[in-house]
């Protein structure tokens, strides 16, 4: 059973930068101990594949 104090939640944070977008995403509300460790060791690796995936589906993208 998942209860409210088991999870974590992400804000992401989108700013108009010269030509293009800042993205700034922060995941947070992780609790203390090693299964919680393994949480956050894992998602500080996956965000950046998922970035880097979002960042190459927008770079051929156009809003003309």
């Amino acid at each position: 059973d998942v209860c409210s104090s088991d999870l974590t939640w992400v804000v992401i944070t989108l700013r108009t930068e010269g030509d293009g977008t800042h993205v700034r995403l922060v995941h947070t509300g992780f609790a203390e101990g090693p299964d919680w460790d393994e949480d956050r060791e894992y998602f500080a690796r996956a965000w950046g594949n998922v970035l880097a995936a979002l960042a190459l589906h927008f770079e051929g993208s156009s809003d003309e």
